[in-house]
């Protein structure tokens, strides 16, 4: 059995793939806004520029 690979869309970086998915604008702009948050909350905090690199223990 063969797998389609071919690659018909790509959404642009900040985009908001939920209105190319077909979703109501206002839901987009919701479920956009939600996934953003959950990822945000998810990434570890950002280190300062003058903060040194923690070293393995």
């Amino acid at each position: 059995m063969l797998t389609d690979t071919l690659i018909r869309h790509v959404t642009k970086p900040g985009a908001n793939v939920f209105l190319e998915l077909g979703f109501p604008a206002a839901e987009a702009k919701r479920l956009n806004a939600a996934s953003k948050k959950q990822i945000d909350e998810a990434r570890p905090p950002a280190r300062s520029s003058a903060e040194p690199p923690s070293r393995p223990r």
